[in-house]
């Protein structure tokens, strides 16, 4: 074997190959743009889109039917303002019955022996000038009265009652041996039947009925 020099080895090593010379070598490939293709399908996507519209459709109906069977949606709607509440009719008030016309007389009616509830009196005598027994809520009623000549001096009290319970009480009114008329007033705010009582020495001596509607 013939030992060759390394200079020479240069020229017995083939030349690489240049494409499109025709020659056989590597091809050259340009690069290429591919769309990626879809992970899910189009067509799943929006089927499921759609299945979650009707869950959701369904859901909602669920539970407002519920709310309104069990009256729930007028409270929340009520509560936050969208729904008035219903109208309240007012109760009724029961008709009072028409008092007792004759009045009940006690031991004291000697000294004690007239009286009377009125709707008007006279502005100068005090006198009664329309005698009534009923009456309007907030309407003034006047109550006339006429002490006879006692043996001695007393007092004379007045109580009003409205339906059987005690409702006010003036103050005393002392009397001393002569004769005496005068007249007191009272207002009732609500219907009630009432009743009033004149007592003499804390005795009766008449007792009078009235309504006020």
């Amino acid at each position: 074997m013939v030992q060759v020099p390394l200079q020479q080895m240069g020229g017995l090593v083939p030349a690489p190959a240049i494409p499109g010379d025709g020659e056989d070598g590597m091809v050259y490939v340009p690069p290429m743009y591919t769309k990626p293709r879809a992970i899910i399908p189009r067509y799943r996507v929006i089927s499921g889109l759609l299945s979650l519209l009707i869950v959701a459709g369904l859901l909602c109906s669920g539970v407002g039917y519920y709310l309104n069977t069990s009256g729930k949606l007028a409270a929340l709607g009520q509560f936050y303002g969208f729904v008035p509440p219903p109208s309240v009719k007012p109760k009724e008030t029961p008709m009072l019955a028409d008092p007792k016309s004759n009045p009940d007389f006690g031991s004291a009616y000697t000294i004690i022996n007239s009286a009377s509830t009125n709707a008007r009196i006279d502005p100068v005598s005090h006198a009664s000038a329309q005698p009534a027994n009923v009456f309007q809520v907030n309407q003034t009623i006047y109550l006339t009265y006429s002490v006879q000549r006692p043996k001695k001096p007393g007092v004379m009290t007045i109580k009003w009652y409205t339906n059987g319970t005690f409702y006010q009480s003036p103050t005393p009114i002392q009397v001393a041996t002569s004769a005496i008329t005068g007249y007191t007033t009272q207002k009732y705010t609500q219907p009630a039947e009432g009743t009033v009582e004149l007592y003499w020495n804390d005795q009766l001596a008449i007792r009078l009925y009235f309504v006020v509607r």
